[in-house]
């Protein structure tokens, strides 16, 4: 399921900026975490975030769809959101050159609104 939402969100995007001088890219940038030293310096890690909208070269936006039901209890502060996703959208973040992320889980019935 993860990857049919993952999928379905990309096609509203590039709809979404369809017309605009933004530009949607799923499963894109592919931008490496790591160097390993010495001879070769060979890459490590390569990302690939679900969606990068982008305008001209410059990258404006990381999503990243998360097919996960949001924690009920509005007292946790986190909303069942795990400090993985989190690490994962800094690195997002930093490697892309990109402040605005943003982690997208889809809506459920019974979710409860916070005031």
């Amino acid at each position: 399921m993860n990857d049919l939402f993952e999928a379905y969100i990309a096609a509203l995007a590039a709809r979404a900026v369809r017309g605009s001088n933004l530009t949607a890219h799923a499963q894109g940038g592919l931008q490496y975490c790591l160097m390993k030293e010495g001879e070769g310096r060979r890459k490590c890690f390569q990302t690939r975030p679900d969606i990068l909208l982008k305008r001209g070269g410059q990258t404006v936006m990381v999503i990243d769809t998360k097919w996960k039901r949001l924690g009920q209890n509005l007292e946790d502060r986190k909303h069942g959101i795990s400090h993985a996703d989190i690490y994962q959208m800094m690195a997002y973040a930093r490697l892309y050159d990109c402040p605005q992320v943003m982690l997208l889980y889809p809506h459920h019935v019974g979710l409860a609104q916070p005031h």
